[in-house]
Protein backbone atom coordinates (compact mmCIF):
# COMPACT_ATOMS: atom_id res chain seq x y z
CA UNK A 1 0.00 0.00 0.00
CA UNK A 2 2.92 2.33 0.91
CA UNK A 3 4.89 1.67 -2.31
CA UNK A 4 1.49 2.68 -4.14
CA UNK A 5 1.12 5.76 -2.53
CA UNK A 6 4.86 6.42 -3.19
CA UNK A 7 4.59 5.72 -6.78
CA UNK A 8 1.18 7.70 -6.90
CA UNK A 9 2.86 10.56 -5.76
CA UNK A 10 6.09 10.02 -7.60
CA UNK A 11 3.72 10.15 -11.04
CA UNK A 12 1.63 13.33 -10.05
CA UNK A 13 5.05 15.54 -9.03
CA UNK A 14 6.04 13.96 -12.49
CA UNK A 15 2.78 15.35 -14.29
CA UNK A 16 3.33 18.23 -12.28
CA UNK A 17 6.87 19.19 -13.48
CA UNK A 18 6.63 18.54 -17.15
CA UNK A 19 3.34 20.78 -16.90
CA UNK A 20 5.61 23.56 -15.34
CA UNK A 21 8.72 23.23 -18.20
CA UNK A 22 6.11 23.00 -20.26
CA UNK A 23 4.66 26.73 -19.00
CA UNK A 24 8.27 27.98 -18.60
CA UNK A 25 9.33 26.84 -22.34
CA UNK A 26 5.91 28.34 -23.65
CA UNK A 27 6.64 31.61 -21.81
CA UNK A 28 10.29 32.06 -22.97
CA UNK A 29 9.39 31.59 -26.44
CA UNK A 30 7.04 34.25 -26.49
CA UNK A 31 10.34 36.51 -24.70
CA UNK A 32 8.38 37.08 -21.51
CA UNK A 33 11.40 35.22 -19.67
CA UNK A 34 15.32 35.62 -20.51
Amino acid sequence: MIKEHKALTVSVVALVALAGFGLINRYRRKGFLG
